[in-house]
């Protein structure tokens, strides 16, 4: 008896339906977020800001890095209106601090990374 033959891996097209299915989800998943990040990013009140000279960017949380999506060191949001849900925005960006301006704030509100870095 030969061994390539003992060992003979066996699935049905069923199984490979479903595990495209779930792929597809996965990417689904982290691109949905990574659309909803950059959309968060494109509104005037809502700025980004590298690191500190002497802090190492950080990297994109979960696996959106597999899509070239970056991690932002610095979140500004300047909520006068109250229009920006912040707690939103920490769950979008978890590995960024924020600062958030209110109407009348001359000293924001700071909020630190939900991720460890």
């Amino acid at each position: 008896m030969r061994f390539h033959s003992f060992i003979r891996f066996r699935y049905s097209l069923r199984a490979l339906l479903v595990v495209m299915t779930l792929l597809a989800l996965f990417f689904w998943y982290h691109i949905d977020w990574i659309k909803q990040r950059r959309a968060s990013l494109a509104q005037e009140n809502i700025k980004s800001f590298g690191q500190s000279p002497n802090d190492a960017q950080p990297s994109a949380p979960g696996l959106l890095w597999l899509f070239g999506e970056p991690g932002y060191g610095n979140i500004t949001v300047e909520n006068g209106d109250g229009s920006v849900d912040v707690e939103q925005l920490q769950n979008l960006f978890p590995e960024s601090g924020m600062m958030v301006f209110g109407d009348n704030d001359f000293f924001p509100q700071v909020l630190k990374p939900k991720l460890k870095r």
